[in-house]
């Protein structure tokens, strides 16, 4: 175990030949730091860093997996990774260098894992400049907040449980809102002399529909979202001119 690890020799490689970690930074300056198998039971060594990781030189993926363990934590420079582990329990924030890429290799899994109510903040670090990730292997994305993130060079991202800070491109995330029709139809705008009943159909093919909430007036005013949860067909009964107003999410 290191406290810093740093590899600065242009032209020169440094081969692991036992897994790798450091308690604070990972930095290649120049040259390349190759993640051999000799001494390793694994395919390749392992590495966790608990503090920043910085590449300006090579890093040799090979089948390895790198593990980043500290919290409040950056990644500088643009790397090929096989394995990629970001995983939290309490809310954390990695920062990526702003206009860099960091690419997953094919065969590989990238994981970025929050928490329930405890999420992993994907974050450039100079917005609105995105940082670039391609994935063109596995994912294991789940409780994520994710801001100016452009994963458009390769695979989609699918998360489950995030948030989309905004700014995004090629995530999953569901920006197209629920479709709620109601069947009052042709009875719309012409009065009836008895009590009336409106039933609704919300629809969401994509995430699904979290709640629907109406409202009523005699103004067309009132605002469905701090309204009455549906869950049944509504009849109304007051006479006089109603309207009814609803919305989903």
């Amino acid at each position: 175990t290191f406290y810093n690890f740093a590899v600065n020799g242009s032209g020169e490689t440094v081969t692991l030949g036992a897994a790798l970690t450091t308690s604070n930074n990972l930095t290649i300056t120049a040259g390349t730091l190759d993640v051999s198998a000799a001494g390793c039971s694994a395919a390749s060594c392992a590495v966790s860093v608990g503090g920043n990781w910085s590449n300006s030189g090579t890093f040799t993926a090979r089948t390895g997996t790198v593990t980043m363990t500290g919290s409040s934590k950056s990644i500088s420079g643009s790397t090929t990774f096989y394995n990629f582990t970001k995983s939290v329990g309490t809310s954390d924030t990695l920062t990526f260098q702003a206009g860099t890429t960091q690419t997953f290799a094919s065969g590989g899994t990238v994981t970025l894992n929050g928490a329930s109510g405890q999420l992993l903040v994907l974050a450039s670090s100079s917005s609105p400049t995105r940082w670039a990730m391609t994935v063109n292997g596995s994912q294991a994305v789940s409780y994520v907040n994710v801001t100016d993130s452009d994963a458009s060079g390769g695979n989609l991202i699918t998360q489950t449980n995030s948030t989309n800070g905004g700014h995004n491109v090629n995530w999953d995330f569901d920006e197209t809102a629920p479709t709620t029709s109601d069947d009052y139809g042709a009875k719309d705008g012409n009065w009836q002399n008895a009590n009336q009943t409106i039933t609704l159909t919300p629809a969401d093919a994509d995430s699904g529909v979290a709640s629907t909430k109406y409202c009523t007036d005699s103004s067309n005013a009132c605002d469905p979202a701090s309204g009455t949860s549906y869950t049944a067909a509504v009849t109304i009964t007051t006479e006089g001119t109603t309207y009814f107003r609803y919305s989903s999410t």
